[in-house]
């Protein structure tokens, strides 16, 4: 028994091994990719025309990190910040900043979310709901998080502030982004034991996301920002939790997966390096607990998700309804390069029946494959990589028309705020706009080339799980639906691995002293 375990135990070291070297040569053809093909075509290529060369970005993000590094160490050394001022303090200003931020640039959209708003306004005031019968039947995955939005509406609405309702929906997004930062703050902590990093991490998380405009459109991309990084929090304090911790998982994983389906990857990375990573010789009762209590979290989830969305009472066709083959035609479209298609939207609505659908739809990919190529395959892949990670606003402003309705402020910040934001039909408004895009771009260049780092830092189960969590939602966006957007609610996750890399170059430089 004992050399059968050593076997094992040998085998899941090698797979661990595997995992960083897998993702550690993902991460290098995406770097090498922003570097030099950039210039290629790709889908959102005119969205970065006015970024720097990613060589200069990268350059000047290495010098940002180490100021931020060196700024960091001089306040730990010389402030001595205490705990109530870090960890409350700061943010709760960091939440109200948001806040105030949000109300001086916030617009109206159009694209998804003007359908799941709207729905969810008819629903929180008992109007009819009929004009959204065809959308959400075709699109069904988005009827828990009208559930969410109508309820806060509700809320708002009972409590008197029905002209703030949309509004309310910002200021929660603005919570759960604070809630990310503290999380992400919480598990380095946890991770390194350091104070430096921990501050460099938290800045970086302001940078990137804290000031990021995406907290001010209510969609499930800033709702689902929160739940990576939550269930990893949670696995970072598994003893802690101890059986709750494999409750908890499940739940806030398909609650997450019913808001945005990406969040269901972080959980899978979980549960893989888990069975990776079991003792033989400790299975037994304990192990029991925590099946059950996955099985729990799991049905749990899944009877409240059910019961929300029958309760919004709506009546879909669900015989429209676009599976993820649909997404999978789409993500093979070479014309398109992978990204959304008027055409395949409406080639999809041709059949009538779920079952004829799906089938067409994967037959028409694979027909695309076949048509592609080896050589074509790879060239798609190369521009879905760039689509996906050659931008760090995440594809502000890209979707739809994007700016419908525009809140007029008069404010001397929000004149500021709007020039660092607004681009395409208000680009004259968005003075500063290209300073801002190339700032976020270098940061997030820049943690990408730390996350490579982080692969010659001493194995961890956890470094493992972030590790795999990328290596997933890479594959998931290279083969569906492309969109950087899409890779927003894993920027924390992302931010852990830069500071994975941060760590090794601190601890040699520490050696050579």
């Amino acid at each position: 028994m004992k050399r059968v375990q050593e076997i094992v135990q040998s085998m899941f070291r090698m797979l661990n091994s595997a995992i960083a070297g897998i993702y550690g040569l993902m991460m290098i053809f995406i770097v090498i990719c922003c570097i030099f093909f950039a210039h290629i075509r790709y889908w959102t290529l005119s969205y970065s025309e006015n970024f720097l060369p990613a060589i200069v970005l990268l350059i000047f993000g290495g010098i940002t990190i180490c100021g931020i590094v060196t700024i960091c160490k001089r306040a730990d050394r010389e402030c001595k910040i205490k705990p109530i001022i870090f960890w409350i303090v700061v943010p709760v200003m960091i939440f109200l900043m948001q806040i105030y931020f949000v109300w001086n640039y916030y617009v109206y959209t159009d694209w998804d979310v003007a359908s799941v708003v709207g729905l969810a306004d008819k629903i929180a005031h008992n109007e009819s709901t009929d004009i959204y019968i065809n959308y959400f039947s075709r699109y069904p995955n988005n009827l828990f998080l009208v559930f969410v939005f109508s309820k806060i509406m509700e809320i708002v609405h009972f409590l008197g502030g029905h002209a703030h309702e949309y509004f309310m929906l910002l200021c929660v997004q603005c919570a759960f982004n604070t809630c990310t930062g503290v999380l992400l703050a919480k598990i380095i902590s946890k991770l390194f034991h350091n104070r430096v990093l921990t501050m460099v991490g938290y800045s970086i998380y302001f940078f990137l996301i804290g000031l990021s405009p995406w907290v001010s459109i209510p969609y499930s991309d800033s709702i689902a920002l929160v739940f990576p990084i939550l269930i990893m929090y949670i696995y970072v304090n598994r003893e802690k939790f101890k059986c709750f911790s494999w409750f908890a998982i499940p739940f806030l994983s398909y609650i997450g997966y019913k808001i945005k389906p990406q969040t269901m990857i972080v959980a899978i990375a979980i549960m893989l390096i888990t069975i990776l990573n079991i003792k033989l010789s400790c299975i037994g009762r304990g192990y029991l607990k925590k099946v059950a209590a996955l099985i729990l979290g799991f049905l749990l989830a899944l009877g409240i998700s059910i019961a929300a969305v029958r309760s919004l009472n709506i009546q879909l066709d669900d015989e429209k309804a676009f599976g993820i083959k649909h997404f999978f035609m789409m993500g093979m479209n070479t014309q398109t390069m992978g990204v959304w298609a008027g055409d395949d939207v409406s080639y999809s609505d041709s059949f009538q029946t779920v079952e004829e659908r799906d089938q067409a739809d994967l037959q028409k990919a694979f027909e695309r494959i076949e048509n592609m190529g080896a050589v074509g395959f790879s060239k798609q892949m190369i521009r879905k990589t760039l689509t996906n990670y050659n931008d760090g606003t995440f594809f502000w402003g890209g979707e739809g028309a994007f700016y419908i309705n525009v809140m007029e402020r008069n404010t001397k910040i929000s004149g500021f705020l709007r020039g660092l934001y607004y681009n395409r039909n208000y680009s004259s408004v968005g003075k500063y706009n290209t300073v801002w895009i190339n700032f976020v771009q270098m940061i997030w260049l820049t943690c990408l080339g730390l996350g490579i780092l982080g692969v010659c830092y001493k194995n961890q189960k956890e470094r493992s799980v972030l590790m795999l969590s990328v290596i997933g939602l890479t594959i998931f966006e290279l083969l569906f639906e492309a969109r950087s957007r899409y890779l927003y609610a894993y920027v924390p996750l992302y931010i852990l691995l830069a500071i994975y890399g941060v760590a090794l170059l601190l601890n040699r430089a520490e050696k050579k002293k």
